[in-house]
């Protein structure tokens, strides 16, 4: 596992890296009018990323140098459901990506928060009735967050 982190980890910080020096910079302006300029999360993710994957990667480089023994078996560590969880996972991301650019990032989030919710157990027969609760944030959640970024942050959403 350690040979596949490290090659994963190369992936990802060529990739933040391209991201930080080369993407932002060239589809995302800094010029701000006011309140945080439209970089600025974009640039916050990125070094993140970086941080992160060059953390793993001084970590598993390490580990490699001390020889140290590997804790993990011969067996996969993912089983088939947790690879149906993923995919639904990054199905129901790719469909709330195709709601926001269709309609608006609060229609998107609420989709995203209902999902989230479901996924968390929400209709499981002890918690239905949280379900009123789940609608409320489902919707309360997105518009407060689509304010704050527009009144605090001055940064506009898809609406």
């Amino acid at each position: 596992m350690r040979t596949s982190d490290i090659l994963s980890g190369l992936f990802l910080l060529g990739l933040g890296l391209a991201l930080y020096a080369v993407i932002i910079p060239d589809q995302i302006g800094s010029m701000s009018f006011g309140g945080l300029p439209p970089d600025f999360f974009p640039n916050l993710i990125a070094r993140l990323l970086i941080g992160l994957t060059a953390l793993m990667l001084v970590l598993r480089l390490l580990a490699v140098l001390m020889r140290a023994p590997q804790a993990e078996s011969g067996q996969p560590p993912l089983g088939l459901a947790e690879f149906a969880f993923i995919t639904a996972a990054a199905t129901m991301l790719v469909a709330v990506y195709w709601v926001m650019v269709a309609h608006s990032f609060i229609a998107a989030g609420v989709l995203a928060v209902m999902a989230t919710g479901i996924a968390m157990g929400a209709l499981q027969r002890e918690r239905r009735r949280h379900l009123w609760q789940l609608a409320l944030l489902a919707v309360g959640a997105p518009a407060a967050i689509y304010l704050a970024f527009r009144y605090l942050f001055l940064i506009y959403l898809p609406a």
